[in-house]
């Protein structure tokens, strides 16, 4: 019974670790694709 109470708490733990991590990515690709997108538009227009 105790073992199995662990296994969930360590399941829901590990769930919402990569859920954050998952998020972190995404804001960090988001990031570096608008800076990307914004050198495009600085060099066509200059």
């Amino acid at each position: 019974m105790l073992i199995h109470i662990f296994f969930v708490y360590t399941a829901s733990f590990v769930k919402t670790v990569l859920c954050k991590i998952h998020m972190i990515l995404k804001k960090i690709t988001l990031f570096f694709r608008q800076i990307r997108w914004y050198r495009v538009g600085h060099t066509f227009r200059s």
